[in-house]
């Protein structure tokens, strides 16, 4: 065993973690704007009776010891040095954009996964009255899923950063630290593995907020998400013995973006609006009085797509033009 594993064990056999450890910082240097939105949360998910005095309740979590911050709470709510990294590549050598997320993890995760959000693709279905439907290219309670594991079970004693690679098609999660105790991938892919929490606090914390369950469902829940996206392909490995990575990968190329159906603008010479034409109106009718440019900032394509778009929206007479052609706006008859 290694020297982490064989502390890691010491822990497990007091019923205590890393996170657990107290800090060199006072419970003063906390964000306490952080710990007073954590606690109304658990409240509204009643999980767990409190008081109405936070020091008292950080105590009670074991979040701090004779008012003395623990890892965790310096996870949750204070100024720690782990990092989620984020890249979106071209390539697996072409950077497009990156950022590297330090946040208090209560407010971490929802950074990343917005990160996330912006460098995947989505394409839009529409009902009736123009009501639109998002279609992710990968389920966002899954991606939220994976996430939320890779924070509560890394090894916070490794100096290395979760990462995360986002692909054209596909994205993958690494996290520092192996799989625990004797749980191998292949229980994973099972509905019948027991898990064992790393992190015994984090894992509390985010249990009290409604975000997991502590019952080791986590991997089963990602998997029946997964029955309803076929083109996906969902990987978990640890062969190293030093990380965890998953992958969800896009095993077919029937998946369009927004961009993709913005080739076959153009072709659709009948009445009905294709995709993407419906999503130009609906920006339009939204914004009332609206610029080319910022319609293909919000949809991420070319100006000369809009272009073609807004011709077509304006010979069926659905659109005008208020204004010069240069500074005008565009807006619903």
């Amino acid at each position: 065993m290694q020297a982490d594993e064989i502390a890691q064990m010491q822990l497990l056999s007091i019923n205590s973690s890393f996170d657990a450890f107290t800090v060199d910082m006072s419970i003063t240097e906390l964000d306490f704007n952080l710990v007073d939105r954590f606690f109304q949360e658990i409240k509204s998910q009643n999980r767990i009776k409190l008081t109405d005095n936070n020091v008292v309740n950080l105590e009670k979590l074991g979040l701090t010891k004779k008012e003395i911050p623990t890892f965790a709470s310096l996870l949750l709510f204070g100024n720690h040095n782990t990092g989620i990294h984020i890249g979106r590549f071209k390539d697996r050598d072409i950077i497009i954009d990156d950022i590297l997320i330090k946040a208090p993890l209560v407010d971490g995760i929802n950074d990343a996964l917005r990160f996330i959000q912006k460098n995947i693709s989505v394409n839009y279905q529409f009902g009736n009255q123009l009501k639109r439907i998002e279609n992710w290219q990968y389920p966002i309670p899954v991606l939220r899923e994976i996430l939320l594991n890779a924070i509560i079970h890394r090894n916070y004693q490794s100096p290395n950063d979760i990462t995360i690679k986002i692909f054209d098609n596909a994205i993958e999660f690494v996290s520092p630290g192996k799989l625990m105790g004797n749980l191998r991938v292949e229980d994973l892919m099972t509905d019948y593995y027991t898990a064992i929490h790393r992190n015994k606090l984090l894992c509390e914390a985010f249990y009290l907020l409604g975000e997991v369950e502590k019952y080791g469902t986590g991997f089963i829940r990602i998997r029946k998400q997964l029955l309803n996206y076929p083109d996906i392909k969902f990987e978990i490995d640890n062969s190293d013995g030093y990380f965890v990575k998953v992958t969800l990968s896009l095993i077919s190329n029937e998946y369009k973006t927004i961009k993709d159906v913005g080739k076959d603008v153009g072709k659709d010479v009948g009445k009905e609006l294709t995709q993407i034409q419906k999503e130009v109106y609906y920006q339009i009718c939204q914004n009332n009085a609206i610029k080319i440019a910022e319609i293909a900032q919000k949809l991420g394509l070319t100006e000369r797509t809009v272009q073609r778009i807004i011709a077509k929206l304006r010979k069926l007479n659905k659109i005008q033009r208020i204004g010069g052609r240069k500074n005008g706006v565009w807006k619903p008859i």
